[in-house]
C-alpha cells in the first residue's frame, strides 16, 4: 500500500497572516514603516496623518468602556464583598503607580530629547494657566456626579470607582445580580475582541 502525499494546507489569506502575527510586532512594524516613509517622503508624509488620527481615536474610543467592563466584571466575579476593600485599594494603588511610572518615563524622555528647544515662539500669544485642583477636589472628583458623563469624558478614576460599585452591587444582589454578571463578562470578552 502506498502512502498518498500529504495534502498541502489551504492557502491563508493576507488578513489571516496579518492577525497571526503578535500585536506588539505589528505595532512595531507599523512604527518602523511610518518612520521610513516619513524620512524619505518628508513633508508629503503629512498627507497620511489621517491614518494616525483614526488609530488614536479608535484607541481613545475603547479605553473608557474597556476599563469599566473589565473592572466591573472582575469585581462581580469575586463573589465575596469582603474581599472588595483590599482589591479596591490595590486597584487605586496600581493606577497611581502606573501613572507615576508613565510620568517619570515622559519626563525622562523629554529631558533627554528636549522637545521644543530652538522653536520660534515669538508669535505665540500668552494664555492664562488654569489653577490646579486641590488634593481635596481631586479626591472628591473620584466620585462622579454622572457616571455616563465620566465615561464620555474619560475620567479614569471616576470610571474605576463606578465600576467597583457596579461590581459590588452585583455581588450584593446575589442571585438577582447573576444576569448582570453574565452581561459584564460577555461585554468584557466583546471589548477585548474589539
Amino acid at each position: 500500500m502506498t502512502d498518498a502525499p500529504a495534502a498541502a494546507p489551504p492557502p491563508r489569506n493576507p488578513l489571516q497572516l496579518w492577525f497571526a502575527i503578535s500585536l506588539w510586532k505589528r505595532i512595531l512594524a507599523a512604527l518602523v514603516v511610518g518612520a521610513v516613509v516619513g524620512y524619505f517622503w518628508g513633508e508629503g508624509a503629512t498627507s497620511l496623518k489621517w491614518m494616525g488620527d483614526i488609530f488614536v481615536r479608535l484607541i481613545r474610543m475603547m479605553v473608557a468602556p474597556l476599563v469599566f467592563v473589565i473592572i466591573a466584571s472582575g469585581v462581580a466575579q469575586l463573589g465575596d464583598a469582603r474581599r472588595l476593600g483590599g482589591i479596591g485599594v490595590k486597584t487605586i494603588a496600581m493606577y497611581v503607580l502606573t501613572t507615576l511610572v508613565a510620568v517619570c518615563i515622559g519626563l525622562t524622555i523629554a529631558s533627554l530629547l528636549g522637545p521644543g528647544v530652538g522653536a520660534d515662539l515669538h508669535n505665540a500669544a500668552p494664555q492664562a494657566v488654569a489653577t490646579p485642583k486641590s488634593p481635596a477636589e481631586l479626591f472628591i472628583g473620584i466620585v462622579p456626579l454622572n457616571p455616563v458623563k465620566a465615561l464620555a469624558e474619560g475620567e479614569t478614576l471616576a470610571i474605576i470607582f463606578f465600576a467597583v460599585l457596579v461590581g459590588a452591587g452585583v455581588i450584593v444582589a446575589g442571585k438577582d445580580g447573576e444576569p448582570v454578571a453574565r452581561l459584564l463578562a460577555s461585554a468584557s470578552e466583546v471589548m477585548l475582541r474589539i
